[in-house]
């Protein structure tokens, strides 16, 4: 009887110790994917764009491996690599992360309609950049439509 008891409190505690280890390792890649995320800011608005992508794909990342691909936090890593492609002039690589930010934010569950309305404003500037306004005035309209 006792054997079985001490098996049983075994097999709880060993549980317990794998619950508690996933569970720090998940705070602790959270804590840093939003400290990179941070940081990218910081680079962002010191005009060091190369650090900033550096930072936002890291907290890409692990956002997607803590998250997934369709969560709103990871809209939000893609949305800012983005706009930092958008900085150095490189609007292919700025639309497909916008793309990216635009597919996590349908796929989410909660409304996103503010985040998805500022994201086609992003995408509408890339392409009134690129010169097509055709395509730059699609998005506004559909940035407006959300308001």
């Amino acid at each position: 009887m006792w054997k079985k008891t001490l098996l049983n409190l075994w097999l709880l505690i060993s549980l317990s110790y794998s619950i508690s280890a996933n569970y720090i390792t998940f705070y602790s890649d959270s804590l840093r994917a939003e400290d990179t995320y941070n940081s990218g800011i910081i680079f962002f608005k010191n005009n060091d764009y190369q650090q900033s992508i550096d930072s936002f794909l890291v907290s890409s990342q692990l956002r997607c491996k803590l998250y997934s691909e369709n969560s709103y936090k990871y809209g939000v890593a893609q949305n800012a690599l983005g706009i930092t492609y958008k900085s150095l002039g490189d609007y292919n690589k700025s639309i497909d992360h916008f793309l990216q930010a635009e597919h996590a934010y349908q796929s989410d569950n909660k409304s996103n309609k503010a985040s998805l309305s500022r994201l086609y404003n992003n995408i509408g500037n890339v392409y009134k950049s690129k010169l097509d306004f055709g395509t730059a005035l699609d998005y506004f309209e559909r940035s407006v439509a959300l308001l």
